[in-house]
C-alpha cells in the first residue's frame, strides 16, 4: 500500500521580510539583552516581534485572537524553533506590553533605532521633525495636579489646538524625528509633565544621544 504524505498549507505573505528586517537589526536579541537572565517559555523580544507582524492586517483584534492569526503562519521561519501560535496568547503578550511599559518605551526604541541606522547605514545629517496629535473621547484627568499618584510617563491626554477641527475632544501628541531617507530615529510622546512648545527640544535631545551612541 502507498504511502500518502501531508502537507501543511501556511501563509507567508509580507511577514517574511518583516521578521527579516527584525532580526538584522537585532529587536528580538537587543529587548531580550535587558534582563539576560530571565527565562521564559516565550521571550520579551519574540513577543515584542510577534506583535509587529500581528500589528500589519490584524490589529484591531482583541489579544486573545492572536493565537487564530498565528495558527496558519510558519512561526518556525518567523519567530524560531519551538514556538507555536497557542504560547502567543494574551497572558504572554499581556505581561509583555506591561514590562515594555515598565522599561520605558522612549529609550527602547531609540536604543533599537540606532542599532537598525548602524546596520542600514542611514545617515543624520539632515533631520525631519513632525508632529500630530490623536483625538479621543472619555473621561480623563484634566490636569496633573488632579491626580496625586499619577505617573509622569503617562500619556497627557488633555484639549489642545485640534488639527481635526474637534476643539470639544481630548487628544494626546506624538512627535517623530527621520532621516531624509525617512527612517525614524525617535518618538517622543507627551507625557503629563511635557508641554507641546518643548517637543522639539525634547526630540533633539534624543537625537543627539543616538548620534552620540552611533556616530553620524
Amino acid at each position: 500500500m502507498q504511502e500518502t504524505e501531508e502537507y501543511i498549507n501556511e501563509r507567508l505573505d509580507h511577514l517574511g521580510i518583516i521578521a527579516g528586517v527584525c532580526q538584522e537589526i537585532g529587536l528580538g536579541q537587543c529587548l531580550d539583552a535587558q534582563e539576560p537572565g530571565k527565562r521564559q517559555q516565550v521571550s520579551r523580544g519574540t513577543a515584542t516581534v510577534a506583535m509587529v507582524l500581528n500589528g500589519l492586517g490584524f490589529s484591531n483584534r482583541q489579544l486573545y485572537l492572536v493565537p487564530q492569526f498565528f495558527a496558519n503562519k510558519p512561526l518556525e521561519h518567523l519567530l524560531g524553533v519551538g514556538i507555536l501560535a497557542e504560547m502567543l496568547n494574551d497572558d504572554c503578550l499581556g505581561r509583555t506590553l506591561d514590562w515594555l511599559y515598565e522599561h520605558d518605551l522612549t529609550k527602547l526604541f531609540a536604543d533599537i533605532a540606532r542599532r537598525a541606522r548602524q546596520v542600514f547605514g542611514v545617515k543624520d545629517k539632515h533631520i525631519h521633525l513632525d508632529t500630530t496629535s490623536f483625538s479621543v473621547s472619555g473621561q480623563y484627568l484634566r490636569e496633573p495636579e488632579e491626580a496625586e499618584d499619577a505617573q509622569a510617563a503617562v500619556i497627557a491626554i488633555t484639549y489642545g489646538y485640534s488639527r481635526d477641527h474637534r476643539e470639544d475632544f481630548k487628544q494626546w501628541s506624538y512627535a517623530c524625528n527621520q532621516s531624509i531617507a525617512s527612517f525614524c530615529t525617535c518618538w517622543v510622546l507627551l507625557t503629563r509633565k511635557s508641554m507641546l512648545l518643548r517637543v522639539e527640544t525634547a526630540a533633539c535631545g534624543m537625537l543627539q544621544a543616538v548620534q552620540r551612541k552611533g556616530g553620524t
